[in-house]
């Protein structure tokens, strides 16, 4: 590039989208050539200009992005400048796009292509699906609903399925489909969603109203600022924080938590698990008294249909998770987070499915025969030793495909970290002279 100027090369110098050895070469014909690096800083100056004048870019589910399309094709999406916590998931629509899971055309079932609707012989969920011009398709569509609405009416129907579908409510395409029947005479649907159903039916009796309520939650800014302790049911995942129906502009979530924990902002999990020993949560700030005292007496509540198998049915009355003090566990990797595991009850009462209520059930009657309980099961895996009972695990979850066989990643990390157990002197908990002495800590854990 000595006697020939870079100008093509600028502006993929610029984005930094030059390989290393092409963007050594242009490195060394700017060092050596004043006009193009004037070139260069004219080039530059315009695109900054350009960026910072641009209207911002339409929102996706993720958030804010702008398409970058060569030669037709979609080659990346850059998340917008003022997003300080952008979704990597916004890139993969350049996969999406052409991904062999894409379905590109109007797909009808076999049988009903070729014999329509019938109960007789039908074979819904065991036949393949065929690929048919969207000319053909509307065609079809068109035929079925006005079969149907002749024979049955509009109320047979259904145009409610619930999905998010493309951001933006005009692109909402359960919206779309509930216009166009609308105008044709109507049709069933779906009420509320599974998202937020409970507080839509609840709040309406007791508040007199639910999506009054939609959109006005406490910013980050403001928790931060006045809130000594935050209680969350379920957590505060930032992966929930990704998405939005309505699409998204800015991700606040981390960088919220963050000034959260900076300013002292104190959590608890509250948490329980179900028959399957599957657990759930919730994250509860407990600043003050007033907020820790609330969640001793009062719990965490849960819907518990949807928290697990602990048998309730969706009509049962919520799920409280009272705190046992005994069980309190500071999180060693936060400092201000801390976990405590809880007893279900149901209206002040005992849940007879809940696991530690069985256990305390179960030790209970095992005394009155004169038994006495000796150690958890952590104790003893550490005394039959974690390789034994890791081997022994693998072995049904192979055997069996059982998920509640298949051995979690913290025993096999122990192993292969040479813990294990009362023999080597450390697994789930400390061991000296074969005498258990104290529980494993974030510094003795590999």
């Amino acid at each position: 590039m000595r006697d020939v100027h870079v100008d093509e090369w600028l502006v993929d110098h610029i984005r930094g989208e030059l390989d290393p050895a092409e963007r050594a070469r242009v490195d060394i014909h700017l060092a050596a050539c004043g006009e193009c690096r004037a070139s260069r800083d004219r080039v530059a100056g315009l695109m900054t200009e350009l960026a910072r004048t641009a209207p911002a870019p339409p929102a996706i589910h993720w958030g804010a992005y702008r398409a970058e399309v060569r030669d037709g094709h979609l080659v990346a999406m850059h998340p917008f400048a003022a997003d300080p916590d952008p979704s990597p998931i916004g890139a993969s629509y350049t996969d999406a796009l052409t991904d062999k899971l894409r379905i590109p055309r109007p797909m009808i079932r076999k049988g009903w292509l070729e014999k329509g609707p019938r109960l007789e012989d039908n074979a819904r969920g065991a036949e393949p699906f065929v690929s048919v011009p969207w000319d053909e398709a509307l065609d079809i569509v068109a035929r079925e609903l006005k079969r149907v609405k002749d024979a049955h009416g509009n109320q047979a129907i259904f145009a409610g399925s619930y999905g998010w579908a493309s951001a933006g409510r005009f692109h909402h395409a359960q919206s779309q489909l509930r216009r166009f029947f609308n105008m044709w005479g109507g049709h069933a649907y779906s009420v509320n969603s599974y998202s937020t159903a409970a507080g839509d039916v609840i709040l309406t009796r007791v508040m007199g109203g639910f999506r009054r309520f939609w959109g006005q939650m406490h910013s980050w800014d403001q928790i931060a600022r006045d809130t000594q302790l935050v209680v969350s049911f379920g957590g505060i995942s930032l992966k929930n924080g990704q998405v939005d129906g309505g699409g998204m502009g800015r991700h606040a979530a981390r960088v919220g938590q963050k000034k959260c924990k900076e300013r002292g902002v104190e959590f608890v999990f509250a948490q329980f698990v179900d028959m399957y020993a599957r657990p759930s949560a919730k994250l509860v700030p407990v600043g003050t008294r007033e907020a820790f005292d609330g969640l001793l007496d009062e719990g965490a509540g849960f819907a518990g249909f949807a928290a697990g198998e602990i048998g309730q049915v969706p009509s049962d009355p919520d799920i409280a998770a009272i705190p046992d003090l005994s069980s309190y566990t500071p999180v060693p990797w936060q400092a201000n987070l801390a976990r405590f595991a809880c007893d279900v009850t149901v209206e002040g009462e005992e849940w007879p499915y809940c696991p530690r209520t069985i256990l305390r059930r179960a030790l209970a009657k095992a005394k009155k025969k004169g038994y006495e309980f000796k150690m958890g099961p952590l104790e003893y895996a550490d005394r039959v030793g974690l390789d034994k009972v890791l081997g022994w695990m693998e072995h049904l979850w192979r055997e069996l495909g059982d998920f509640k066989y298949r051995p979690c990643p913290l025993l096999r990390k122990l192993v292969r970290a040479g813990h294990l157990g009362r023999k080597s002197g450390r697994g789930f908990f400390v061991w000296q002279d074969g005498v258990r002495v104290g529980a494993a800590t974030a510094e003795t854990e590999p």
